[in-house]
């Protein structure tokens, strides 16, 4: 319960007024509605933002991306061209939050609305978003225009804003999320129910980051994971999710334990709920075929090695899993369940261990056992880098997947593109996904090797 409190309390911190890409450079449009449905792009990028149809002398406004939209009064409004602009410069704290998605101080998020109905002269507030970019897309105004004549068209008034995603992305639990995740095992974080918040993000679950947050991170695969109402958590299916959950994507896959239950804190419709989820390794999908060794990453000074990638070259595996439930990473203290199949030899196979980024490290050893006694110790004692950079760069922290021998490993790139890894000779396949199209790329790790991989960019969405 206290727990619950403080990580609520933490979420909590309404911008205070117009957020910060609020800017007067709104640009007016007009279009002309008839009762069949049409397609508006508000950014010309082939994105769909909203659907719209005449209805008697009014407009019916139905939102195609992820965002809301809101009717308001014109008393804020002034002469164009900076209506939009004084309508939502004029917003409380409160009536901020359907447009930056945050929580209000009731530690709970504004419901959103995905559509709306506009009588003649009326007029409603507009935000839609790219899911592919964590942020960005479009505010808006709308305004039926008033017609000159009985049988003059329905004309649906626009001023829209281009927003930077870098500006304007979606709130996160805290800054350091992205860190936190690495090397993490379990966890649990807030759901809100989707039934009556309509949050893009905080009512879903990221199976294969283990995430709530990043939107941009599942865009294309989609989320595995909904809590619609109450304590009912289901598969993007529809299905009601079981306890084991899986998700693949980035050339791997992986599975989860996941619990739904309440947050004793809370009780009314708009309160979140705890989703408590725990890794699955190759040994708790197969405990008959598959053993978890204790080991542990140390750098060249003897000291822990914490988020050390680590994996037992093994070839012959006859489990049937995948490579990367065998690809397990260190926690802070170094220390990693290595599983490994228990028809190997485990005093003869070899294992690999490495850090990527910028203190790229990698060392091997034979066995996954210490030969006399105390801890089976493997050490990084190898500096040999391969400095990979994807361009053009994804302009937002993502993730790639990486098979390497016979394992399979799902590491971060830098918002800039670059990645480093252990030169450890050979053709490595680079998996990409957002923000670009899913593709598969060779890379050879040699020693002080730069190399550079062209990738395509997924379209917006």
């Amino acid at each position: 319960m206290v727990l619950g409190a403080l990580l609520l309390a933490a979420a909590i911190d309404p911008l205070g007024g117009a957020p910060p890409w609020l800017r007067d450079a709104f640009v007016p449009r007009r279009v002309a509605v008839t009762e069949a449905a049409t397609s508006i792009e508000l950014l010309g990028d082939a994105v769909g933002d909203l659907v719209v149809r005449a209805e008697g002398v009014g407009v019916v406004v139905e939102l195609a991306q992820l965002g809301s939209a809101v009717r308001v009064s014109d008393a804020a409004a002034t002469a164009a061209p900076t209506a939009a602009y004084a309508a939502f410069a004029a917003l409380s704290d409160e009536e901020w939050l359907p447009f930056n998605f945050e929580l209000g101080a009731n530690g709970r998020p504004r419901p959103l609305l995905t559509s709306v109905k506009l009588a003649m002269g009326d007029s409603a507030l507009v935000r839609t978003l790219r899911a592919s970019e964590g942020g960005g897309g479009a505010v808006a105004r709308l305004r039926v225009a008033p017609r000159a004549a009985a049988t003059a068209p329905v004309t649906l008034e626009l001023e829209v804003l281009a927003l930077d995603p870098a500006l304007s992305r979606l709130p996160r639990a805290s800054d350091d999320y992205e860190q936190a995740l690495l090397g993490a095992r379990a966890g649990r974080t807030l759901l809100f129910p989707s039934a009556t918040t309509h949050h893009p993000a905080w009512c879903s679950f990221d199976v294969l980051h283990a995430d709530r947050d990043h939107l941009e991170w599942s865009a294309q695969r989609g989320r595995e994971l909904v809590h619609v109402a109450a304590l009912d958590l289901r598969l993007a299916s529809g299905e009601v999710a079981p306890g084991r959950v899986g998700a693949r994507g980035l050339g791997g896959e992986r599975w989860l334990q996941a619990r739904l239950f309440p947050d004793a804190a809370a009780s009314d419709a708009l309160a979140p709920a705890w989703l408590e989820w725990s890794d699955l390794a190759a040994d708790a999908l197969a405990p008959d075929e598959v053993g978890a060794y204790p080991l542990v990453v140390l750098d060249r000074s003897f000291e822990a090695a914490p988020h050390a990638f680590v994996v037992a070259l093994d070839g012959a595996r006859t489990a049937g899993l995948a490579p990367s439930l065998f690809s397990v990473e260190s926690d802070e203290q170094g220390k990693v369940a290595l599983p490994v199949e228990r028809r190997a030899d485990l005093a003869a196979i070899e294992v690999i261990a490495f850090q990527a980024g910028a203190r790229a490290r990698f060392g091997r050893r034979l066995g996954v056992r210490a030969s006399v006694g105390g801890e089976t110790v493997l050490l990084l004692d190898q500096a040999a880098t391969t400095h990979v950079a994807v361009m053009p760069p994804p302009r937002f922290r993502t993730w790639v997947g990486l098979d390497l021998a016979s394992g399979h490993f799902r590491l971060p790139l830098a918002a800039d593109g670059t990645l480093a890894l252990p030169a450890l000779g050979g053709v490595a396949q680079l998996h990409l996904a957002e923000p670009y199209v899913e593709q598969s790329l060779e890379v050879r790790l040699d020693a002080a090797a730069r190399v550079e991989v062209h990738a395509t960019r997924a379209p917006p969405r």
